[in-house]
């Protein structure tokens, strides 16, 4: 299981400041507590996406920056309408730095079986 300290880190503070328990945040997004303190202590997997905006809307936290600390894409990249040519142009470039990336990290040096001869 991947370490989501960000996320932790965040949400733990958060409830901190608004003297939210973890109790009462679980049940006011709809989520077990026992769930929830697992997640916050790093034995479970953070909660779906529409629980993140949820917790993120009642701690006063965004949203989006909670789904990237998780390494999810962004609420606002996936209800965007059409993305000018400006965004567009922004996005190909970081998609093509984040797949080089990828890429190197291969064992076989980022080559899909698919395009072998």
């Amino acid at each position: 299981m991947k370490e989501y300290s960000r996320f932790i880190a965040k949400v733990s503070q958060a409830l901190a400041r608004e003297r939210y328990s973890v109790r009462q945040l679980a049940l006011a997004i709809g989520l077990d507590p026992s769930y929830l303190t697992r997640v916050l202590a790093g034995e479970r997997n953070p909660p779906a996406d529409e629980h993140i905006r949820k917790i993120g809307d009642l701690l006063r936290l965004d949203p989006d920056e909670l789904l990237m600390d998780v390494e999810r894409l962004p609420l606002f990249l996936r209800a965007t309408g059409p993305l000018d040519e400006k965004d567009m142009q922004s996005l190909r470039r970081v998609a093509g730095e984040i797949r080089q990336r990828h890429r190197a990290r291969r064992p076989d040096g980022g080559h899909d079986a698919a395009a072998k001869p």
